[in-house]
């Protein structure tokens, strides 16, 4: 115990004879607040707003390069030519696991007949190992992104509650945005996917 007690006080001098390395620590200490104070699960699968406004209807979507499971760098500007949908996700969020055999559903469908892709983006920061074990426990087989510092989910599309839908035409504009967890109803009218 008396080395955990005397920790603290090392850090702090550290940080205190960097200053840049205090500026980062507390910056990063405030994202984190902010974050877990706007990304919560939408209740009970219905839209929850968004105390972060998301991007409007019609918009060009902010492009992005996310790492998959893999390692595998993927770039949206890459998929411009075909609809996307993009789910921002988390393990611990249960109206996301709800969503996912709908979303699974969707991909087969769109994949089968080359009419676009989903890829489900961790908005967690979560450990690479632990968002690749939950995917098989649950059957997803489309692709996962990951995003650790929050570089798609907040920076770019302001994603403050999960799960969150935003479904992007071929030219890469935004034609559909929900909070809350997706049905096959909702999946069966997406614009821009033709389904």
């Amino acid at each position: 115990m008396a080395v955990a007690d005397n920790i603290w006080p090392r850090i702090w001098r550290r940080l205190r004879s960097h200053p840049r390395r205090l500026l980062f620590v507390c910056g990063l200490l405030l994202l984190l607040a902010l974050f877990a104070l706007t990304l919560r699960p939408a209740q009970n699968g219905r839209s929850n707003q968004s105390l972060i406004p998301t991007l409007p209807l019609g918009a060009e979507a902010p492009v992005f390069s996310l790492k998959d499971l893999e390692g595998k760098p993927i770039s949206l500007a890459a998929l411009r030519g075909y609809p996307v949908v993009l789910n921002f996700w988390a393990t611990t969020c249960p109206p996301c696991r709800q969503e996912m055999p709908a979303l699974q559903r969707l991909f087969r469908r769109l994949h089968s007949g080359h009419q676009g892709t989903i890829l489900g983006i961790d908005a967690d920061a979560e450990d690479q190992s632990q968002v690749t074990a939950y995917v098989r426990r649950v059957g997803v087989r489309y692709p996962i992104l990951l995003d650790p510092l929050f570089q798609a989910t907040i920076v770019l599309y302001h994603i403050a509650n999960i799960p969150s839908t935003v479904v992007l035409d071929g030219a890469g504009r935004v034609r559909y945005v929900k909070v809350g967890s997706l049905s096959d109803a909702d999946l069966a009218h997406l614009p821009a996917l033709g389904t």
